[in-house]
Formats: C-alpha cells, structure tokens, sequence
C-alpha cells in the first residue's frame, strides 16, 4: 500500500463532496484514512468535527488504528515536513479519546437518537435491542397466547385461512413457524418505506381486507364471468356451423380451445396466445390448407359471429387481464397483511413493556428528527458538531440511513465544508440488511446536483497481475452475459431495459496492476458435473470405499489443492476457503480434519458457542431437567454421577430450583468433566449469554431453551488471531479481509431466487386499485409479469442478480497470489443448450465461447481460449491453468471411522464428585478397615465410590489410605488377564444412561473398544451364582448399548471381594 509519506498527494475538492468509487483491492479506506489525516493536519481540532463512518466495530476499530499508526509514522521520521504537526495532533487525539470520531453509523445514529429520546416517547434509560429475532419470537408467543380472546376472533380466522394457503402451496404446516418467518418483514425497510413505518392497526387491519376481499372477488367474479359467457358463445356459433375448437387451425392445439376451456369455468390467467390477434378479422389464418374444401364453414363461423367475439375476447384482455391477474396475486396474501399488522402491535407492547428500541428501528425513529428539525439545533442537543462527513463502504448504505444523513450533509455544504463518499457497488452484497446500491449509482448526484466530484480508484494494490487481468475479463463478460439470462428472449422492451442496467454497473470497472503488484499469479477452475457423477456412481452401493459423490468429489479436489499448495511453500494461515453459507463451512472442515489431524480449521462453524462439546452436554441436561419427555427417541445422551441418584425427584427439584444462571453454573462445576471444563472461552461465553438473557428476559428455563434453539445456537466467538490455520468462512465474511491463495470449492452463485424460498415485495402500484391505498404483498414469481406488479418483479429480479454477481466479484478478488475455483458444471438441456442460470454458468460458458459478447484481451494478456473436444481442456493464462472435468476418477475421500450410530460421543462420565459424596468417602476411610464398623450397605457404598474414581490400575494409587490401596489393588490384579483395567479402553465409570421415556440406567462400568462395549456391574456382597435379578440388571444395560450401535456387547458380574467373575448372556 501507498505510504502517506510518499503519496500525499493533494486531493481536488473543488466541489463539496467527493465521491471516490473503486474496485476490490484499489485502496478505499486508505484513500479516506489519508484524506481524513488531510483535514487533521490542516486544523488541529478538526479530530473533533470529522465523522468518520463505517459500517462495523471491526472495521472502525482498523480505521482508528491505521489513522493512530500513520499519525505515529510521521512523527518519528525525522525526514517528515510536517512532524511536529503530526505530533501535536496524534498527542490530542490520546489525550481526548472519546472526541476521536470514528464511528459506526448506528452508534452515530443511537447518540443522536438518546438526545431526542423523549421527543420519540422513549424513556431516557431504554436499552438498544440487537436480537430482533428474539422480539418477534415474544411477540408471536404473546399473540397466539391471545388467540383465545373474544377480540381476537378475525385474526384466529385469518390465521386458520393462511395456513390453509400455506399447506396448499406446499409450505411447511407449522403455523408459529411459518408466522415468525411472514413477521420478518416487518424489519425490512421496504415495507417500512412503502407502509410509512406502520403497519395496519387492529381495527383498521379489519376494514381494510374486509374492503380488499369485496373488492378482489367482484374483479375476479367480473372477468371469469366475461369470460365463461365469451367461451359459450364462441361454442353456439361453432355448433351451429358444424365446427370443433379442434377443427381449426393447429388441431388438438388450436388457441382456439381456449374457448372450450373458458365455457368450463376454467380459470384463465396467462396471456393470450399472441395467434388471436391475427385471427381477428382474418378468417383464412382459421383453418389449415388440409381443410380449405370446407373454408365455407369457417365463413359462415365469421359472419354469425365469431369474429366480433374474438375481437371482443382481445379487447376484455386488453381491459382487464392485468388487472384479473393481479387481482389473484394479492388474493393469496391478503390474510399476510392483516397478521403482520397485529404482529406489530404485539412487538410495540413488547418493547414498550420491556423498555427497549430494536437497533433496526433506530433508523425509523430518527427520520422523523432529522427530517423536520433544524440540523444546528440537532448537533446541539447532542453535544457535537459535525463539519464533515466521511462514509466509508458507501454502498451499504440502506435508503433510510441515507435520507437521515442528507440533511446533515446539506448542513455541511451550506457551510461550504468538504465531504468525503468511498463506495463500490460491484462490492454491495448486504441486501438482506437493507443496503441500496442504487444510492452510490445514482442518488448522491440526484439530492445534491453539481455538487458532486466522482473520481475511480483504478489501481489494484491487493492482487498479482495474472488474477487483476482475469477479473477484468471476466467480470466484463459475465456481467453482459447475466443480462441475456435475465431477459431470456423477453418480446418486453421493458425486460430489456432492466436487463441492461446490468453491464452499466460493470462498465468501465477494469483496473490496472499497480506498481507493487506482484508479477504472475495463478487461477485455477474444475468444474465437476453432478450427471456425470450420478451416472458413475448408479451401479455403486452408498457405503462402498470408492463410492462417488458430489461432495466426495468437490473434497477430493479440495484436498488436491491443499496439499498442493502446502507442498509449495504456502502455510495453513495462507488459505482461505469461502463458501456460501455454514452447512458448506462445517462440511469442508470436516474434510479437513478428517484428511490430516495436523490440519487446524478456524471457521464460523467451529466459532459458534453451541459447536462446543461442553456447552451441548449442558443443553442437554437443561433441557432433560425442563421435559425429559422432549429428547428425542433416538439420542441417548449420559449424565455424570452427580448428585448421587440423579433421577431422584430430590434432587431433580434441587437443581430445578435454582435460578437460571446458578442452575448452569452448578451444571458446570458438577457435571462437566476435566477435558469439558478446559474449554474455557466457551463455556464463559455461553454463561454470559445466560445472564444476558436472564436479566433482559427472566430465569425461565423453558423460555432459554426455545430462545436457545431458535437463534441463541447462532452465537459466536471472536476469531482467534495470528493461529496457523485454514480458514473457513462465507463470501459475506470475507469481505474486506485478503489471502494469500483463496479456495472456492462449492462455487456456483444461482443469480435469481429460488422459487420455495422467494420473498415478499410490497408494492403501491397497485395502490388504490382495490379500494386500498397502502402497499400491498405479493410473493417474487415469473407470474408477476403482466400484472401491475412487472415492475416490482423486475426491479427485485435485477437486484438479486446483482446481489449474486456481486457475490462472485467479492470472492474472486479476495486474493493475492492464487484463486482456485471447484465449480458445479452446467448441465445440458436436449438441444444442447446449457440449463440454469448461475455464475459458475457464466465462468463455463466465459470460458468455452459461449458469449459472443466475451471478448478476451488481446494474446499479450497472457489469456487465450481452447477449445475443449472431450471431457477436459483447458485455458491459459501465464501459468494459470483452468481445467474443465465432467467427473473425476479414483475413490474420492475414504469412509471416516464413525462411532455407531453417533451414540458414543454422548455417553460422558464426571471426574467431580459431589460434595455429599466427599464427606461419605471420607467418613469411611477413617475406619481404616473395609469392614470395620461399616454396615454391608456402607461398605458397597463406599467400594463403589473407590472404584468410580479409576480408570486404569495406575488411578489406584491416588487412593490416600495405604491398607484400602492394597486391597484394591489385589481386586484389580484378580481380573488383570481380562484387561479391564489396562489402557485399551475408553472406560465410563457409573454414567446414567437416559432411556427414550426419561428414566435413567447406571452401569457400574463401560468399557468402550471401537464398535465393542464391555459392562461390568460391581457386586461387593457374597457371591451367588447365576443370580436372576442381577443377571436381568446386566443384561438391560447391554440391551441400551446395542440400541446405541454397539455390536459386540459383553457383559459380566464382578465380586471383586469373592473373587469371582460370571458372563451375562442375552
């Protein structure tokens, strides 16, 4: 990077915003930082009224530091012009902190926001709300607790009818489930925007889908019986001259049949066949040349009638289709806006009741300040005045942070103070947290016209030369190729015209090396096709070592690539590995560790708290104690030996009774053994995330769980840094972060929705259609052409194929010496048209020639194209290879070794013992004597305690009473030739075993071997053969362990004091 020293090269700003946009690796926040440091330099208090913005802590906290350290770097070099001012900025600057401003935009927005807290209604001492998940989950608990209710009775019918439409488009029956995804809506700011930040009230949500249903059903009822009686007419006039809808032109296919179809009451809602309109007044085009000899048939069809009725059928369409097929669309999701609305109102009582603002609302609250306030009587409330405004990462801006700034920045301007934009919309992939890159294309310049002074940051300073030269190429190409996919041969000119806003955002995008860009680079791409795989493994058993999969395949190439790299002198820190979400994270670190155990992963996967084997063996106990009845059938999970007897309804109340936070931490100091308890960082996390709760939300332990389960499992850790490891992580994480190599191995991008997942628009061009004039919801489908919604699918379907483009983008330009890419091949249509439509389509088809619109540099780039003639080829770029395989030979991963069934990593013994169980164990040993003073009963109890505490012969020793040690000893030499006691095993001392139905079995002992499982059960009273009770003991426990998967179940009574051992059979 470009150091200050070198490079302080004066920036015009000659008009009062400066606007930079740049590519990936092109320097913006090095730009803002030397920018920033301009206007310090300049006025030594500026610190004080520059507002630097960025989106994240992280990302604020590097842009503190960076400033801190050049500051630093200019004051030490003896050589630098403007030391001394450096000096004295950098000393005020420490010495007053908190005035530094370098912010994120929401903790800017909460200062403002708390200075006007009582002009919004909201107490002073209100609490800031991150988890909006956990909200609206109250909210709807609240709302279905009120369903009983006598004022509730419109929203139980509402809710019944869309779960009915639910169940019939195939959604999921759970009804709470399917609200709490509908109710996620309501923190988008496209609803808040087009519904004016509220939705429909109680009472007024009654009227309005009351009014709404009247309406839609006269629309519908109007059309379909326009066009029944259109279908019966049509039919008299063909009976009465002899003629069928088949008869006509194109036989048993006519567009004529529409007629028959119509007068049968079916429901006509695609366009018209555009064949009517040449039929109209044109009775030659009725028949086929076959039937020329009976034209006079279709001539007296014409003249008695048919013609005037098809021309009537053209001009109902032209009428009334739109308006019929729109009027269905919002039929299906009138009960959506009714709910949504009594949803709101129960997360407004929520938040009123617990005192809080959910983060996403801050937003909203502040438009109504800033809009109407004077901005210098704003900064005074708050207690700082702003001169300049510096937004980082521009293009995540949301459109109602954006409106909330503009009157800042008009306040700036007016006082002819500079301002500072750094954005790249090529690099907007937070849709999903309400970002518009349509704010950076277009709408600075359209709230402050001539104002704005747009400069491109066109070097790459990240990349080698090889790579910057490949994203040119591509990008360019696959940007227009993504716009032939959207329009899909569209006769719409309005389809078209979307379609091309597609290049214009990657036009003139290409950078240049820069001067400390690295010479070479490589860039490899596999695409591996899932057909071909399938057809190789069809005569494969699933289980096979060879057995071949998609993902065996992808993690063959995946460790190809690893190995490669590391052989070539790359370090596991070196590499990053992206993918689309954390099911394909936690999928390739299990490759990972599966292929080498010298291999270390840090991924989101294996950051989240729930990942821990400690924190999942405490939610299993919490939610044994809160149902026992809820574990599933097929989990049997262990608790330790613990508060002796732990089914004991005692001592099932006395941890019962504890409050949340103590209930857990007993759970840890009691029931977690050494290895468990070292996993410090999570364990302290997760108890932090129980006082968190318990303080906002109470101690209730059912209430954790579901909270738990429904987003507290998603909680994380931060990275660990500076460990040698690969790491893991999503595309969206990866943003802003560099690596070395970058590995993509499930590399495809689908650029539109997929249909089963598709969101809600909210759309007001239909506004006042219906009686309504509000934002009505209607769901993203291809149906929504010719309805009054086009539009809003357009503008939605381009958005999402920005989204996905830009998602390629952000993972192609991450590193800085290789990218290798494991891409889904494409599959082949009939016709030998490729299927789909995704960025890895878009890589094939770039690669292979199938864009005529990709053209490739010229041959001094390096990149040329060859042509693939069988199931490989490949393209060259310097030393770049892309290679192209339908499958891939060999055995892909081998099989991993697997407990049975997955059981074994729950059965978990505790190394603590209980304090009631100290005190007993000491009150034995001072006997001195196994039987001395000791009743039968306290003498087994006190055995039994002795031998849970070893594992092997060597824990003997730690038993402090040197005549109970040789005695022990002697029991455990007597059965040395079974091994019991040797090292071999895995050995669980007196764990409980929970059955499906909540009760709990204890063996004395396990010993675990691979897929063999020995019990042993302690008999410390006379010996009695082939005792039945004892026998039928044993012989449950090996019946639970078969259950859990063992297959080889011995088991035996040991009466270590007679001396005798006998096997129990099943």
């Amino acid at each position: 990077m470009v150091s200050f020293q070198t490079d302080m090269q004066e920036v015009k700003m000659e008009k009062f915003i400066t606007l930079y946009k740049a590519s990936a690796g092109a320097g913006k926040t090095h730009t803002l930082t030397q920018d920033y440091i301009k206007l310090i330099l300049e006025d030594y208090e500026a610190y004080k009224h520059v507002l630097a913005v960025t989106f994240t802590n992280k990302a604020t906290d590097e842009m503190k530091q960076r400033i801190l350290k050049e500051l630093h770097k200019m004051a030490s070099d003896p050589s630098c012009p403007q030391k001394e001012r450096a000096r004295s900025v950098l000393v005020k600057i420490l010495h007053d902190y908190p005035a530094f401003s370098v912010s994120t935009i929401d903790k800017f927005f909460q200062s403002v926001m708390r200075a006007f807290a009582r002009e919004l209604g909201r107490m002073m001492t209100y609490s800031v709300e991150l988890d909006a998940q956990l909200v609206l989950s109250n909210a709807v608990d609240n709302m279905f607790s009120d369903l009983d209710k006598s004022e509730n009775g419109k929203l139980l019918e509402w809710l019944i009818e869309f779960s009915l439409d639910q169940i019939e488009s195939g959604e999921s029956w759970k009804i709470q489930d399917n609200i709490l995804k509908l109710s996620k809506e309501l923190f988008t700011e496209k609803f808040k925007v087009k519904s004016t930040g509220a939705a429909l009230g109680a009472d007024e949500a009654i009227t309005v889908v009351s009014g709404l249903k009247e309406s839609i059903n006269s629309v519908v009822g109007s059309f379909e019986e326009s066009c029944g009686q259109i279908g019966t007419a049509a039919l008299a006039v063909m009976k009465e001259c002899g003629l069928e809808c088949a008869d006509f032109w194109n036989g048993k296919k006519s567009p004529f049949n529409i007629f028959s179809a119509l007068a049968e009451g079916e429901k006509f809602d695609s366009p018209l066949n555009s064949k009517f309109y040449d039929f109209h007044d044109n009775v030659d085009l009725w028949y086929p040349k076959s039937k020329a000899k009976q034209a006079y048939l279709y001539e007296q069809a014409y003249d008695a009638g048919l013609n005037d009725i098809i021309g009537e059928f053209i001009q109902l369409h032209e009428k009334e289709f739109i308006k019929y097929r729109t009027a269905l669309l919002v039929k299906k999701n009138i009960n959506s806006l009714a709910i949504l609305g009594r949803v709101y109102s129960y997360i407004l009582d929520y938040c009123k009741e617990k005192n809080v603002v959910l983060l996403s609302e801050t937003t909203e609250l502040l438009s109504r300040i800033i809009d109407g306030s004077d901005t210098p009587f704003i900064y005074e409330r708050v207690g700082t005045w702003i001169d300049n405004f510096m937004l980082d990462e521009f293009q995540d801006t949301s459109i109602m942070q954006w409106n909330n700034f503009v009157p800042l920045l008009a306040n700036s301007i007016a006082n002819g103070d500079k301002n500072l934009i750094v954005g790249d919309i090529k690099q907007s992939i937070y849709r999903f947290r309400n970002s518009d890159w349509t704010i950076l294309q277009k709408g600075v310049d359209a709230n402050f016209p001539n104002q704005v002074d747009s400069h491109p940051l066109k070097e790459n300073w990240r990349s080698a030369k090889n790579i910057i030269s490949f994203n040119n190429t591509f990008f360019e190409a696959a940007a227009a190729g993504a716009a032939e996919l959207f329009a899909n041969g569209a006769a719409s000119e309005s389809i078209n015209q979307w379609a091309r806003q597609i290049p214009m955002i990657y036009s003139n995008f290409a950078q240049n090396a820069s001067p400390k860009s690295l010479d070479g680079g490589q860039v490899r791409v596999t695409f591996i096709s899932k057909s071909a795989i399938k057809e190789i493994a069809a005569g494969q058993v699933a289980g096979e070592e060879d057995y071949l999969s998609y993902h065996s395949v992808v993690g063959e190439h995946l460790l190809r690539n690893v190995r490669r790299l590391l052989d070539g002198g790359y370090r596991q820190k070196d590499i990053g590995i992206l993918v689309r979400n954390n099911k394909e994270g936690a999928r390739v670190a299990r490759v990972l560790m599966e292929a080498d155990p010298s291999y270390r992963v840090v991924s989101a996967d294996s950051l989240m708290i729930s990942s821990s084997a400690a924190v999942m063996r405490i939610m299993i106990i919490l939610q044994w104690l809160d149902d026992p009845e809820s574990m599933p059938l097929n989990v049997i999970a262990v608790l330790g030996d613990n508060f002796d007897g732990m089914p004991d309804q005692t001592q099932m109340e006395y941890l019962k009774g504890m409050p949340l936070y103590q209930m857990c931490e007993e759970i840890v100091r009691c029931f977690l053994n050494r290895e468990q308890q070292s996993d410090v960082t999570f364990i302290q996390a997760f108890l932090d995330l129980v006082l968190e709760y318990s303080v906002r939300e109470g101690s209730t332990l059912s209430g954790f769980i579901r909270w738990w389960n429904e987003s507290g499992c998603n909680k994380s850790i931060s990275s660990p840094e500076g460990q040698d490891a690969f790491q893991v992580m999503t595309i969206h994480k990866s943003k802003g972060l560099d690596f070395e190599v970058v590995i993509l191995p499930y590399f495809k991008c689908t650029l539109d929705h997929n249909q089963s997942n598709a969101p809600l628009l909210w759309s007001s061009n239909a506004s006042g259609e219906f009686g309504y004039g509000g934002p009505l919801p209607v769901k993203y489908s291809k149906r929504l052409e010719n309805t009054l919604f086009e539009s809003d699918y357009c503008q939605e379907k381009l958005e999402v194929y920005v989204d996905n483009l830009n998602i390629a983008y952000v993972a192609f330009t991450r590193p800085r010496r290789e990218l290798v890419v494991i891409a889904e091949m494409p599959e082949e249509n009939k016709d030998g048209s490729l299927r789909g439509d995704s960025v890895s389509r878009l890589l094939y088809e770039f690669v292979t020639g199938g864009w005529k619109t990709a053209e490739l540099p010229s041959e001094e780039s390096g990149l040329k194209r060859v042509e693939i003639e069988s199931v490989t080829g490949e393209v060259e770029m310097g030393d770049v290879t892309l290679e192209y395989e339908e499958y891939v030979s060999g055995a892909g991963l081998g099989a991993s070794e697997e407990q049975p069934n997955g059981f074994a990593g729950y059965i978990m013994g505790s190394q603590f013992t209980n304090p009631l169980n100290q005190k007993r164990l000491r009150t034995s040993l001072q006997s001195g004597s196994i039987n001395e003073g000791l009743t039968l009963r306290d003498n087994g109890i006190l055995m039994h305690d002795l031998f849970a505490g070893i594992s092997s012969k060597a824990d003997i020793g730690n038993i402090a009473d040197l005549q109970m040690r040789q005695r022990v000893m002697e029991m455990v030499e007597s059965v040395e030739d079974k091994g019991w006691f040797s090292d071999e095993y895995k050995v669980m001392k007196e764990c409980s075993i929970i059955r499906p139905d909540g009760t709990l079995l204890r063996p004395d002992r396990v010993m675990v071997k691979g897929n063999t499982a020995i019990v042993t059960d302690y008999k410390f009273g006379d010996f009695v053969p082939d005792n039945k009770k004892y026998h039928k003991q044993v012989q449950r426990y090996m019946q639970l362990l078969m259950e859990m998967g063992y297959t080889g179940v011995e088991g035996y009574l040991w009466y270590p004091i007679a001396g005798k051992v006998e096997t129990v059979l099943l």
